[in-house]
């Protein structure tokens, strides 16, 4: 046995250290599948504490999509968010946590940069729009800070000519949730301003695309006191969403008229505060299906559909 010893508080030494902890660390998130496979972050403690994206492989044991020590870890409102994508047949799109440019890496190649370097820009909640990324970009002008919603080609174009990256739309402090209609003539997004939080107030925004460009806009839903999150298309003249008018997130349906249905009223919290860019609580099923998982406590959750709440068991 070993001999004990009594030590005032703070300074009694301990076995287990703040690296042995931190190396038993590695949580998982934004699992997804490309092509026929299941994608995901992880944190991995052990490497510095780098972002790396995994796949389950032929064996027992994961995979790394992005090895060490490659970081996708965005920057975009300090908290980040968003930082992988990747195409159906396995090019990964990522951000590099050391110099926030974009970086796309084909099955056996080396990660090729896609923005230039030199920059202040960040960028975070990828997507992909045809043969371009659509991000949110932040950048610095003149001691101020300018977030919009960009286009940049996945041929590595714009690496060397930043004039091939395109903003589609800016107008307010911040943005989120780019989402192109199905037909590519529209654009939605989430947009707020100074001082507000994105649970204090949010606008779902709407605007006709020109030469990819969106020249003029229209809010559609959300204010001041309203917490709009989450836009989902259905269909070319539609969009899901999720707001908080009612006092709790829920989802609804929003016409391009502005009118606003809510789909499955309840007090229950469908939504979240958005503290990460691509932050998703619901998801858009094929066909006449739309699936929306809730909690109202740890150990409680369901799911609903269009045509009412139904049992799920993947997200008990």
């Amino acid at each position: 046995m070993t001999d004990s010893a009594v030590a005032p508080y703070g300074t009694w030494i301990s076995p287990i250290t703040a690296a042995d902890v931190a190396a038993g660390s590695h949580p998982v998130g934004g699992a997804r599948y490309v092509g026929d496979e299941i994608w995901w972050i992880e944190l991995r403690g052990a490497e510095g504490g780098r972002y790396g994206i995994f796949r389950w492989g032929a064996g027992p044991e994961p995979e790394a999509v992005l090895p060490a020590p490659w970081n996708a870890r965005s920057r975009v409102h300090e908290y980040g968010g968003g930082a992988w994508t990747a195409t159906a047949g396995g090019t990964l799109v990522f951000v590099e946590f050391s110099d926030q440019r974009l970086y796309r890496l084909d099955a056996g190649g080396e990660p090729q940069p896609l923005t230039p370097a030199g920059t202040e820009d960040r960028y975070g909640e990828l997507g992909l729009h045809g043969d371009r990324v659509v991000a949110v970009r932040e950048s610095a002008e003149g001691g101020a800070t300018r977030r919009d919603i960009v286009l940049v080609p996945l041929d590595g174009s714009a690496a060397e000519a930043p004039d091939r990256i395109v903003s589609v739309v800016a107008g307010s402090d911040f943005v989120a949730f780019p989402r192109f209609s199905p037909d590519g003539a529209r654009l939605a997004w989430v947009a707020w301003d100074h001082p507000r939080m994105p649970w204090d107030g949010t606008e779902l925004r709407v605007g006709d695309l020109r030469d990819d460009r969106v020249p003029s806009w229209r809010a559609l839903a959300g204010g001041p006191e309203e917490s709009v999150l989450q836009p989902e298309w259905d269909g070319p003249d539609a969009l899901y969403a999720i707001t908080d008018r009612s006092g709790w997130w829920n989802l609804c349906r929003v016409g391009l008229d502005g009118g606003v249905t809510p789909l499955l009223p309840q007090e229950r919290e469908t939504g979240g505060p958005l503290w990460n860019l691509g932050r998703t609580w619901y998801s858009v099923q094929p066909g006449d299906a739309s699936l929306s998982c809730r909690r109202s406590a740890p150990t409680a959750s369901s799911c609903s559909s269009r045509t009412g709440p139904r049992a799920c068991s993947t997200c008990r």
